[in-house]
């Protein structure tokens, strides 16, 4: 802890501050999605980004656990996202989404 002059701080040499690139303030957070609120276009069957990524690698055979390290998440969390995906597409299977996935442009055609 360092002394400044309204009081304490946690702040250390060598440790980003609260508002430093690495941690953008709830107010530079909320400007930047003002700013890209416009640019983004909707994806098809109401799947976020992150779903689309998902299933994405589905569609090009990747295995739940494949996905994850791609992805840098875990194994239940693929699973959470594959869950969500199946109810968005009203589908019930890997095969139907991944052939959902071609038809609406999320996986690039097939080789």
């Amino acid at each position: 802890m360092t002394r400044t002059r309204h009081g304490w701080s946690s702040w250390r040499p060598g440790r980003p501050s609260s508002g430093s690139a690495r941690c953008p303030t709830p107010a530079a957070r909320r400007a930047a999605a003002l700013l890209t609120a416009g640019r983004r276009r909707p994806l098809a069957g109401g799947l976020t980004a992150r779903e689309a990524e998902v299933l994405r690698l589905v569609a090009e055979g990747g295995t739940n656990r494949e996905i994850a390290q791609v992805l840098v998440i875990s194994e239940h969390t693929v699973a959470r996202h594959l869950n969500n995906i199946f109810a968005k597409l009203d589908v019930t299977s890997r095969t139907a989404a991944t052939a959902y996935a071609y038809a609406h442009g999320i996986a690039g055609a097939p080789a």
